[in-house]
């Protein structure tokens, strides 16, 4: 047996630059209103909001007002605020609102003010004035405004559907390792969760990152029809074409003519950067691509450790493989796959 070319591999870069966080939100509900009248939202600024009193009578104590209103929240999630009152002469109060947003309400009864915006109200709502009046003395609490930000995960009304994409392998020896990098986006930046139908129990899938891996073994021959991978943001839900997977016998590929004992030992210079030249911070590991002839390199084994740099492959029958590697990150993004590199058993 020899080789017709070394067996060694350039660095590999992603052709995609690392994705970077740019907000994270925690909370379910942004709350602004406790006992206090202080912000329960997580993202809520204490910042002073000015008020003013007019009407005040002789023999009358004006009614008193504050509080701190949350400064932004996320699209679909629900506002609430509700200020602090007292009147030190214990007149019933009653209460109106200026700049009330479009997409919230007012009561007037408690000075409340409550609403759950949409992607459509996406931008700020300013100039927003609430006044509370003991039937002789106003006193208004405000301007204060309330932008209402991209949520990190979108899932209310207007949320666009993400876009899916994947190519499946069709085969896998018994015994080989098999990987499916399904990726996906999103327009809206909606966090994405994936799923599978019809999945073989060999395989299992990172709902996180679409990552499908698995080993069969001869037990496991056969095809597995009508296999379907898809991904959610919640509010829509896309899909792979359904795809077939054949598992052959053992060391038996599409296109060799037998199962034999050779091996060939494969080893890559793992890398370093993405293709704009950035540190690759998320490596999660490499796919050995290999087959019977270059341009169907149909069987994969997956190396799940960013820090391997060798790999012996077995129960190669005799005649000529060809061999190439990608690397791949914990987003299952795929990078530009090595030259194709050869060995002849005999």
């Amino acid at each position: 047996m020899h080789f017709s070319r070394p067996l060694g591999f350039t660095v590999l870069r992603s052709r995609l630059a690392p994705v970077v966080l740019a907000s994270l939100s925690l909370a379910a509900c942004f709350d602004s209103s406790n006992s206090d009248g202080g912000s329960s939202g997580s993202n809520a600024q204490a910042t002073a909001i000015p008020t003013s009193t007019t009407g005040v009578t002789t023999g009358n104590a004006a009614p008193m007002i504050g509080g701190v209103p949350a400064a932004s929240i996320p699209a679909g999630f629900p506002y609430v605020f509700k200020p602090t009152v007292s009147d030190p002469d214990g007149d019933a109060l009653t209460f109106t609102i200026k700049g009330l947003p479009t997409w919230a309400e007012f009561n007037a009864q408690t000075g409340e003010l409550r609403g759950t915006p949409t992607l459509a109200d996406l931008g700020e709502a300013g100039g927003i004035v609430i006044s509370a009046s003991d039937g002789r003395a106003i006193t208004a609490f405000g301007p204060f405004k309330v932008l209402v930000n991209r949520p990190a995960n979108a899932t209310n009304t207007g949320s666009r559907p993400p876009v899916i994409s994947g190519t499946p392998a069709t085969t896998v020896a018994a015994g080989t390792g098999y990987t499916l990098a399904v990726t996906a986006s999103d327009p809206d930046g909606d966090r994405l969760t994936f799923g599978a139908t019809n999945l073989p129990s060999w395989l299992g899938l990172n709902t996180a990152n679409g990552m499908i891996t698995g080993t069969p073994t001869t037990a496991q021959a056969g095809t597995y029809s009508n296999i379907s991978v898809s991904v959610t943001d919640g509010t829509s839900t896309v899909s792979l074409p359904p795809f077939s997977i054949t598992v052959t016998a053992d060391g038996a590929v599409s296109g060799s003519t037998s199962v034999g004992t050779g091996t060939a030992t494969l080893s890559w210079v793992k890398p370093t950067q993405n293709a704009d030249g950035s540190a690759l911070t998320d490596l999660a590991g490499f796919v050995l691509k290999y087959g019977n002839s270059p341009s169907t390199l149909t069987q994969r084994v997956a190396v799940n450790d960013p820090t391997m740099t060798r790999y012996t492959l077995q129960s190669l029958g005799k005649g000529t493989w060809y061999f190439t590697v990608v690397s791949y990150t914990v987003n299952g993004v795929e990078s530009d796959v090595s030259q194709v590199v050869s060995k002849t058993i005999t």
